[in-house]
């Protein structure tokens, strides 16, 4: 059996200390994603759940603040990149998203980048280079000035990555410089 149509209702209230958002989509839905590391938990607004259509095999009632839900498996695309996680059902205050991906879903990313200042996040997937950029920012707003800082937090395959990019910058650079000439 499937269940859809207010099956989640209104829980308490969540702050969500969000460092920024960006777009993705569930179920053929576009969505607003918050990043939220210091959440203990993935969390989907109930409005957003009650526009799925579920199967219950997927639903966990849970009672840690009362009447709450889990809900596994759930399917998260963000550009090229998929997500599968469980999420719970959670009243999100002063806060517009649909989904917010906490601290279970960054553990899941292994070495990224993050940069709180320019609100991106980098990461591998699948041998590909994503990055996740706050949706009220330019895209590609990094600069090379920003790569000496990232690097301070990077692991040492990530620091030869950065290098390899500072010296094709570097590149650029000079050929810029000799075409001024």
């Amino acid at each position: 059996m499937e269940t859809s149509n207010e099956r989640f209702p209104e829980t308490h209230s969540t702050c969500v200390r969000t460092l920024f958002n960006i777009k993705g989509s569930l179920a053929r839905r576009d969505i607003i994603i918050s990043i939220s590391p210091t959440e203990r938990s993935n969390y989907i607004s109930p409005k957003c759940a009650n526009q799925l259509v579920i199967p219950e095999s997927s639903i966990v009632e849970t009672n840690f603040f009362g009447k709450q839900y889990d809900i596994s498996n759930l399917h998260l695309n963000i550009g090229d990149y998929t997500f599968t996680s469980q999420f719970t059902v959670q009243t999100l205050s002063f806060n517009d998203s649909d989904i917010v991906l906490g601290s279970p879903w960054m553990k899941t990313l292994g070495s990224f980048i993050l940069n709180t200042k320019k609100k991106f996040l980098t990461f591998s997937y699948k041998k590909k280079k994503i990055t996740l950029q706050d949706v009220t920012l330019k895209p590609n707003s990094v600069t090379p000035e920003d790569i000496s800082d990232i690097s301070k937090v990077v692991s040492d395959e990530g620091k030869k990555i950065l290098k390899n990019m500072q010296n094709e910058i570097d590149k650029i650079t000079i050929d810029k410089n000799d075409e001024v000439s």
